[in-house]
């Protein structure tokens, strides 16, 4: 029989997850980051019997309509160290907590096809597609798998003066990042979370931001996650200025020597689409490595009327993102 425990502390939690490959979105840092956007963070070991298969993070986030669950790339288990019995059982538990959180629905992203198959799909929040980079070939290697003229456009930057070093978190980097997103946003025509969200993960301690600068300015700059044995390319930005100098280009090189320096196995490009984002995903792929695709997303609604008036709510923010920019 399945059973749900919360964890001691923080350094139980750590060890758990690391232990079963989870992701940093499932981690005691970014749920900490919830609670300080004003949300709860749940977490809990799966035990059957009083062996641990796994654990979990439930976020619960308040909006207009309600309160709803949230399970980004998780429960963090092994792929087969659950029967569909264990499954089901573990649906029952979510249930009783949805309940007792009074959750208009519940979302999960499952790191497995098979997790939660018999729900209802629906669309992803984290990117279902990404580019993973296997940092244990040589760095010679790594080079040569680069799209030529990305190689051509890093040796371009470097022998033209563009330096690449990480921020020492200093409110100053933190400016000039959140300003270059927001060009970038505008640039681009596509919609960001809040100025807090980036400030949150900007000073977390599995967080680095790499800023990419020429004679004095920043022409591009990312806020890299480093977690477990991977480093996440979470979000970036450029001036939009200087493109000639291709200094986007050395930035991903030298987050990628970086995190191989540091001794990790991976780095994620975190998020490809070839109809929503065909530039950014043509200057990922252009980095070698291999596409990883995640399954949908599996909803659970526990009140009808409500969801509508989320999903409603949901369609109209998009719409005026969409047309102010």
């Amino acid at each position: 029989m399945i059973h749900l425990v919360e964890p001691k502390d923080k350094k139980e939690w750590d060890e758990l997850l690391l232990g079963h490959n989870g992701s940093f979105t499932q981690s005691w840092q970014w749920g900490e980051m919830q609670k300080r956007e004003g949300g709860k963070a749940l977490r809990f070991s799966i035990l059957r019997d009083n062996n641990v298969l796994g654990c979990l993070s439930l976020y619960v986030r308040k909006t207009p309509a309600g309160f709803y669950g949230y399970i980004p790339r998780g429960p963090a288990v092994g792929e087969r160290d659950l029967s569909d019995k264990d499954w089901s059982d573990l649906l029952e538990l979510l249930h009783e907590i949805a309940k007792r959180e009074d959750l208009v629905f519940l979302l999960f992203e499952p790191v497995y096809p098979g997790a939660f198959g018999n729900l209802r799909a629906a669309e992803n929040r984290q990117p279902n597609k990404t580019i993973f980079i296997d940092l244990l070939n040589p760095l010679e290697d790594l080079l040569s798998r680069i799209n030529k003229t990305k190689r051509y456009g890093i040796r371009y930057a470097e022998n033209h003066g563009v330096t690449v070093r990480i921020s020492d978190k200093s409110k100053t980097d933190f400016e000039k990042f959140w300003k270059l997103l927001q060009g970038t946003a505008a640039r681009k025509q596509f919609g960001t979370f809040s100025r807090s969200h980036f400030e949150n993960i900007f000073y977390e301690d599995i967080s680095k931001m790499f800023l990419a600068e020429y004679e004095g300015h920043v022409e591009a700059a990312a806020e890299v996650i480093f977690f477990g044995d991977t480093a996440i390319y979470l979000h970036a930005g450029t001036s939009g200025k200087n493109e000639k100098l291709m200094a986007s280009y050395l930035l991903v090189w030298e987050i990628l020597k970086k995190a191989k320096q540091d001794g990790l196995k991976y780095l994620d490009l975190w998020g490809i689409d070839h109809n929503r984002w065909p530039g950014v995903t043509a200057f990922k792929e252009s980095f070698g490595g291999r596409e990883i695709t995640y399954p949908d997303a599996r909803l659970v609604v526990y009140k009808r009327f409500r969801y509508f008036v989320y999903k409603l709510m949901h369609a109209v923010r998009n719409l005026l993102q969409r047309f102010t920019g």
